[in-house]
């Protein structure tokens, strides 16, 4: 299985839940590892939050290698959260950071009320190669 394919069968399923469109552009593909599989189902819970809360219609999400590292990035152009406020919650904690952390990746959540959310998760995967 490879990455591209994981993340358009996960973003199709989102869709599909939720009745929102998931435009994706994926640069890089790569063998599925452990790692990525924790970065797809972390992205998966972040579409599934931007689908159910954020109040918008379509979805962003973006893959490539940076710096040697697989960053997935979901953005949303919908109401936004105050991050602080909400980061004690299951989704984002165990399903977001707790499931990248597992893997030794990193977790970045940018949102603000009215302008939107960005989560990217990255990590290393055990073979990096396109």
């Amino acid at each position: 299985m490879k990455l591209k394919t994981e993340l358009v069968r996960v973003s199709g399923e989102v869709e599909e839940l939720f009745d929102v469109h998931v435009s994706d552009v994926i640069r890089n593909d790569l063998q599925m590892d452990d790692t990525l599989r924790a970065l797809v189902e972390a992205a998966r819970e972040a579409m599934t939050n931007s689908a159910k809360y954020s109040g918008t219609q379509r979805i962003d999400l973006y893959a490539a290698i940076e710096d040697g590292a697989v960053a997935i990035y979901v953005r949303d152009e919908g109401r936004g959260f105050d991050v602080e406020h909400a980061s004690s919650g299951h989704g984002l904690e165990h399903s977001v950071r707790g499931r990248v952390r597992d893997v030794g990746g990193e977790v970045c959540i940018e949102s603000s009320a009215g302008e939107g959310t960005e989560v990217k998760v990255s990590a290393v995967p055990e073979r990096v190669m396109s």
